[in-house]
């Protein structure tokens, strides 16, 4: 897979529905493919519970938003990390299907932007018992609204 290192306008978006509140789920940047926490990350993260908080993560320190959110499972939302312009912070954000915006937070600490803090993007789900059927995913995006100029 390609590595990302933020620069700014960075987002990644979801739609899914969470099924099981036994499942660790992140859904944005990360560098993991396992159980292992991520050294560097910026995501929505589902901690074994419907409770959606976002985290961030440089170098193995991470911070966690003081507000979260609590889903219903079996019910779709869209998710969405956003970088600003400039990768200082990075914001989370829920919506319900009609685009109610139901959370929002954000962190400026622990925000990997240096070359060695690359991570991947995407959606991953551990459970401890390793069972199927955590997260019902419809869709994923990565872009960038960043200006680009030649």
């Amino acid at each position: 897979s390609t590595s990302i290192l933020p620069s700014g306008g960075e987002f990644v978006v979801a739609i899914f529905a969470p099924v099981l509140n036994i499942a660790t789920t992140l859904i944005g940047f990360f560098d993991t493919s396992s159980s292992t926490p991520p050294v560097d990350s910026a995501t929505l993260l589902f901690p074994e519970t419907l409770s959606v908080w976002g985290r961030t993560s440089s170098n193995s320190v991470s911070g966690t938003t003081t507000t979260s959110y609590l889903t219903t499972a079996n019910t779709y939302y869209r998710g969405l990390v956003q970088y600003n312009n400039i990768a200082s912070s990075v914001s989370f954000f829920l919506y319900d299907t009609n685009d109610n915006l139901l959370w929002q937070d954000s962190l400026s600490s622990n925000i990997g932007t240096i070359t060695g803090r690359e991570t991947g993007a995407g959606v991953i789900t551990t459970t401890p018992n390793g069972l199927d059927n955590c997260i019902n995913l419809d869709l994923i995006g990565i872009g960038s609204n960043k200006r680009l100029t030649r």
